[in-house]
């Protein structure tokens, strides 16, 4: 075979192969949102205010806990 014909025929499979691709990444469901939650792009949080929201949520996690605890 020539050279000519064997770069075509690597062209064309390569070209399949990456048609293949493109139709199972369009037709492809898009999974779920981690957690449930869906944050918007614009909402964005500077790390002091991720650190104080942190430390919020564990202060009522542990006033919850012990709450349990009381009433067991």
């Amino acid at each position: 075979m020539e050279y000519g014909a064997i770069l075509g025929v690597l062209a064309a499979f390569f070209g399949l192969i990456g048609a293949i691709a493109i139709g199972l990444k369009t037709f492809s469901p898009e999974p779920p949102p981690r957690g449930g939650i869906e944050v918007p792009s614009s909402g964005r949080m500077t790390f002091s205010e991720f650190r104080s929201q942190r430390g919020r949520a564990s202060q009522e996690d542990r006033r919850a806990v012990t709450a349990q605890r009381r009433t067991a």
